[in-house]
């Protein structure tokens, strides 16, 4: 709470700065500390390798595609209940009698 006082009285610059200094920090410190992965071994067929990669982008986009569309159709069902039930108050009928034009001049004399 303190924080977000103190960052919201800062320039902006002053706040994207701090930003990305509170991300980088622990990335460098785990990239520097952690040991590196040898994520394939010497023997592994480079093929297989490519199709589970391919394989892995292709469930990824399936995925988003499938979670985009859904969150899209959910979202404007929501958009439209929220829509209907704070539709504005219809104006009032207005009589017959009443015209909504003024009357010409020619009338008038």
């Amino acid at each position: 709470m303190a924080t977000a006082r103190r960052a919201s009285s800062a320039d902006p610059w002053v706040r994207w700065v701090a930003a990305a200094g509170g991300f980088l920090v622990p990335v460098i410190a785990a990239w520097m500390l952690l040991p590196g992965v040898d994520e394939v071994p010497g023997g592994f067929p480079a093929t297989l390798l490519w199709e589970f990669r391919i394989a892995s982008l292709g469930t990824q986009v399936v995925f988003w595609a499938a979670f985009g569309v859904l969150f899209g159709w959910a979202s404007d069902r929501v958009s439209a209940r929220h829509a209907a039930t704070t539709r504005p108050a219809t104006a009032p009928p207005t009589s017959p009698t009443t015209s909504s034009t003024p009357p010409s001049p020619a009338s008038s004399s």
